[in-house]
C-alpha cells in the first residue's frame, strides 16, 4: 500500500471516528456549551435617567429591538459575559451604546448568543439616529427621527410606521430588509444580497436602491425620482407617480407603465424581470 493511500484511510478513519462520537453525544442530549470555553451569558439591564435627543448604537453581533419604554427612563437589556460588555452612557445630548469586546483566545465551540437585546426610550421623536451592527436583526416601529443612518454587516432590517424628515441611509452587507409604512426625505439604500420588501414607503426627494442580489418587491410606493439597481433579481410592484421611465435589462422581461411627467425612474438589471404597474 502507497504511503499517500495509507494517509487517506487514516483520514477516513478519523472522520467516521467523529461522526460516531458526536452521534453518541447527540443521543445522550449532549450539549456543545459543556465543551465551549465560551463564558454563558447573562441578562444585564442600563438604566438611563439623562435626557438627550440623538442615539448612536454600534455592537458587533446582536439583534437589536427598539420598543418605547413605559416611563419616563431609557431600558437598555443586552446579554454579556466575560468577553463581550457594553458601554451606555449620554454625552451632551446623545445617548452612546458601544459594545466592549475583550478579544480572549477562546477554544472550543462557539454558536452564538441567541438572546435578543432591547433599547426602550422614552419618546418617539429623536434627531439624529446612528446604528451599526456587524452581524444580527434590527427592528423598531412607530418612531421619528431628523435623519437615520444605519449599517448591519448581516441581519435583517424590519422598520414599520416611522417618519423621518430628513435623509434615510441603510447600507446592509447581506440580509431581508422589510419596510412599511415609513416616509422620509430622500432615501439611499445598498444591499449586497438580500430582498426588499416595501410597503408605502414614501420619498419627499430621491430614492435610490442598489442591490447586487435579490428581489425589490414595491407596493404603493413613491419618490420624487427612482433609481433602482440589482445585478440579479426581480424588481416588481406598484408605485403612486407617472414616471417617465429609463429601463436597461440586460437578461429579462420588461412591463412598465406608460411614460408620465411626475419624475424619472431608472432601473438597471443585469439578470431578472422588471414588472411595475401603476397603484390603482
Amino acid at each position: 500500500m502507497s504511503k499517500k493511500a495509507s494517509v487517506y484511510i487514516a483520514l477516513g478513519l478519523i472522520i467516521i471516528g467523529l461522526g460516531i462520537a458526536f452521534t453518541g453525544m447527540s443521543m445522550k442530549s449532549f450539549s456543545f456549551d459543556s465543551i465551549s470555553s465560551e463564558p454563558p451569558y447573562e441578562e444585564k439591564t442600563y438604566d438611563v435617567t439623562e435626557n438627550f435627543d440623538n442615539i448612536d448604537l454600534s455592537v458587533g453581533s446582536a439583534d437589536i429591538e427598539i420598543l418605547l419604554s413605559d416611563d419616563d427612563d431609557t431600558h437598555f437589556i443586552c446579554y454579556e459575559n466575560d468577553n463581550k460588555t457594553y458601554n451606555v452612557t449620554v454625552e451632551g445630548d446623545t445617548l452612546i451604546i458601544k459594545e466592549k469586546q475583550l478579544n480572549k483566545l477562546q477554544i472550543g465551540f462557539y454558536f452564538g448568543n441567541e438572546n435578543k437585546s432591547k433599547l426602550y426610550l422614552p419618546k418617539d421623536e429623536y434627531d439624529e439616529f446612528i446604528i451599526n451592527v456587524g452581524s444580527g436583526d434590527l427592528a423598531f416601529d412607530i418612531f421619528s427621527f431628523a435623519s437615520v443612518n444605519a449599517k448591519v454587516g448581516s441581519g435583517s432590517i424590519t422598520i414599520r410606521n416611522c417618519d423621518v424628515s430628513g435623509d434615510a441611509c441603510f447600507d446592509i452587507g447581506s440580509g431581508k430588509v422589510i419596510i412599511e409604512n415609513f416616509t422620509c426625505d430622500n432615501g439611499s439604500f445598498k444591499a449586497g444580497s438580500g430582498d426588499y420588501e416595501l410597503t408605502n414607503m414614501i420619498c419627499s426627494g430621491n430614492l435610490d436602491l442598489e442591490v447586487s442580489s435579490g428581489d425589490v418587491e414595491m407596493d404603493k410606493c413613491d419618490a420624487d425620482n427612482m433609481s433602482i439597481s440589482a445585478s440579479s433579481g426581480t424588481i416588481e410592484g406598484t408605485v403612486l407617480s407617472k414616471f417617465d421611465y429609463e429601463i436597461s435589462v440586460a437578461s429579462g422581461d420588461t412591463n412598465v407603465p406608460d411614460n408620465g411627467n411626475d419624475g424619472t425612474c431608472k432601473i438597471k438589471v443585469g439578470s431578472g424581470d422588471v414588472r411595475i404597474e401603476l397603484a390603482k
